[in-house]
């Protein structure tokens, strides 16, 4: 029979083996480093990103507050408040994108905004209203767009030396084609990323340039795009995000119409 002192022995031995790692198994999880991270992400949302986005949910509120003078004022308290929560979650989203926690879609996070908005007005305005705010937002990233394909038919032009038929004819294919992280991923060739001494190409385009050019504009293109494509280095330009030519909310007060 085994003595209380070998039985001892032998279950200190045990807890010490339960405890050690399984040899091709999980690596231990530093707690310590994920509850940093946590915490930089949330301090960085918290007091860099939500004063930024203040300037875009103030944006989304005077259109509101422009078309439909007359809500009431639950309705006010209702729609700034799925505002404040929208930027909350933008920030948020937005600091786990600069870490590397989330995939970098700023464009997205940011409009989430806006769609936030429209959709607290929704309960609260007639058809007609809903449809003027919803027209607006169009219009303003309509024109977003529109600058964003004539910036790259400018650095096409640039770089391949575009007919005028060619330049037409690329800008009605992107126009065709456009998707909405595009806006993202042309801040990226628009603000001179560099990378190995070369310009940032827009290879997201492929399929909108390509057609268009002749053989010397298509190997040029097809180097291009190999060395330093956006889409296959995995590349996002940080000048594209908000606040990052000198806008910042932290001073803005709140319109005291949204809090009766």
């Amino acid at each position: 029979m085994t003595s209380k002192p070998a039985r001892s022995r032998w279950f200190a031995a045990m807890l010490v083996l339960l405890a050690m790692p399984v040899a091709g198994g999980r690596e231990p999880v530093n707690e310590p480093a994920i509850d940093q991270l946590a915490q930089q992400i949330e301090q960085q949302a918290r007091q860099h990103w939500e004063p930024q986005l203040k300037i875009v949910l103030s944006m989304h509120l005077d259109t509101v507050k422009r078309i439909c003078p007359d809500l009431s004022p639950e309705a006010r308290r209702t729609i700034a408040a799925a505002g404040k929560k929208a930027v909350a979650a933008a920030a948020r989203q937005l600091a786990e994108m600069q870490h590397g926690r989330r995939p970098q879609q700023p464009g997205a996070a940011t409009a989430s905004i806006g769609a936030a908005v429209v959709a607290a007005l929704e309960p609260f305005a007639s058809p007609e209203a809903l449809a003027a705010c919803t027209d607006v937002e169009s219009d303003r990233r309509g024109r977003i767009d529109r600058a964003m394909r004539q910036v790259m038919i400018t650095i096409l032009d640039d770089r391949l030396s575009l007919t005028a038929a060619q330049r037409d004819a690329i800008a009605a294919d992107l126009e065709k084609r456009w998707q909405p992280g595009w806006c993202d991923a042309t801040h990226a060739v628009m603000n001179n990323f560099m990378v190995n001494n070369d310009r940032a190409a827009p290879d997201f385009a492929e399929q909108a340039v390509a057609p268009h050019l002749d053989d010397r504009q298509r190997a040029e293109w097809k180097k291009w795009c190999e060395r330093t494509g956006v889409t296959k280095l995995g590349l996002h330009s940080p000048a594209a995000w908000p606040g990052q030519h000198g806008m910042n909310g932290a001073g803005i007060k709140p319109d005291p119409w949204w809090a009766p």
